[in-house]
């Protein structure tokens, strides 16, 4: 099944769960996307795919007044997600999130 759609996310951070809205979709064959969420609305850069249910891709997010850059990986199964978004700051864990498609 493809990835493009909207998935309503629940990403799992040290502070807490929080809600997020991906986006997927592809434009001439090449996927783009965007996360909206309480950092605001971050486009999705570099989104590759290694087969058709699975994505990664690069993000730039402000927090606090900082910029920091994400990877983020993802893989559905029918309407479910699964990704996780690793912040390139030293220290920072591994954020996890799941996600069910909305349409």
């Amino acid at each position: 099944m493809s990835l493009d759609g909207t998935w309503k996310l629940e990403v799992a951070t040290p502070f807490g769960t929080h809600p997020a809205t991906l986006v997927l979709d592809r434009n001439g064959g090449t996927l783009n996307g965007h996360i909206d969420s309480k950092l605001g609305n971050t486009p999705l850069k570099n989104v590759t795919t290694a087969s058709e249910d699975q994505f990664r891709a690069t993000a730039s997010m402000t927090f606090q007044g900082r910029t920091f850059e994400a990877d983020i990986t993802g893989q559905a199964a029918g309407d479910q997600l699964d990704g996780k978004i690793d912040v390139k700051f030293p220290l920072a864990p591994t954020v996890k999130f799941t996600g069910t498609r909305l349409r």
